[in-house]
């Protein structure tokens, strides 16, 4: 009943406040408090908004290095773009594994006195599985993706004390759902090559292919938009800027007014 009251109290502000005086997007930034997935994966390098209490953050990592190890390398361009270099992985040979993965973080209750919980929440992880400029959006909540009658994505779960990674994962869905009720942050790591990301059918991505690929991944309270972040991960040369109409020349500009001049005095002689 307490728990109820405060995210009711909590969604109360939201709707007063709403999203007015959104906090901006933040570069090269540090989440709160620590990468809870793997082993040995830094901080930094985070896109981040930290809004409402609540922190949602996206970065690229690269994956696979010329030895087919992955190190704390995020090559962002500090503008909330990341740059690899396109082409299977290295010893991922004939696999469509590339060097890069999408990285993203959730946290409810970043500043301490937000009340959410990752329960109390629904998210949306948007993928564009579209390499050129346009944008092919797949959506998922990653906190909930697969989550089954039996088994539980693996995710990485904690709060703002769980160390450096020390994220709690399991197979079964009712141990995830009782850690998601009781904890704030919620991690992973995710290659373009999994099902998640781009779909069940993984062979429509193609690592070989330069392009741009566009994410954003927003946090709801009861349909209300708490916060939001975006990044774009450029693969290669990265993709062709759309095709704009020719802006037309004076001289075809003063041709065509003279011809709609020319059209209306002709009415107005009919008319007369």
């Amino acid at each position: 009943m307490k728990k109820r009251l405060i995210v009711a109290i909590a969604l109360m502000l939201i709707m007063v406040g709403g999203m007015a005086n959104a906090a901006p997007i933040l570069y090269d930034q540090n989440v709160t408090s620590n990468v809870i997935f793997g082993n040995g994966v830094s901080n930094g390098g985070w896109t981040i908004n930290q809004n409402n209490g609540v922190e949602l953050a996206l970065r690229g990592k690269l994956r696979y290095n010329d030895n087919g190890q992955a190190e704390n390398t995020w090559n962002s361009n500090g503008d909330g773009t990341y740059s690899f270099d396109p082409g299977v992985a290295p010893t991922q040979s004939g696999s469509n594994k590339a060097v890069w993965s999408l990285e993203w973080s959730i946290n409810t209750n970043a500043t301490g006195n937000s009340g959410f919980n990752l329960n109390d929440l629904t998210y949306v992880l948007g993928m564009d599985k579209d390499p050129s400029a346009d944008t092919d959006f797949i959506t998922i909540d990653p906190v909930r993706h697969n989550l089954g009658w039996l088994f539980a994505p693996d995710n990485a779960i904690g709060n703002n004390n769980t160390a450096i990674g020390d994220g709690e994962t399991t197979i079964l869905a009712s141990t995830y759902k009782n850690l998601i009720k009781k904890n704030n942050v919620a991690q992973n790591s995710w290659q373009p090559s999994f099902p998640q990301m781009f779909g069940t059918n993984i062979n429509n991505f193609d690592p070989n292919v330069e392009g741009t690929y566009t994410f954003f991944l927003e946090a709801y309270c009861q349909g209300n938009l708490l916060a939001r972040t975006e990044i774009d991960i450029i693969v290669g040369a990265g993709a062709e800027p759309p095709i704009q109409d020719p802006i037309p020349e004076p001289a075809t500009m003063t041709l065509l007014g003279l011809g709609m001049a020319g059209i209306a005095y002709r009415r107005l002689r009919k008319r007369a």
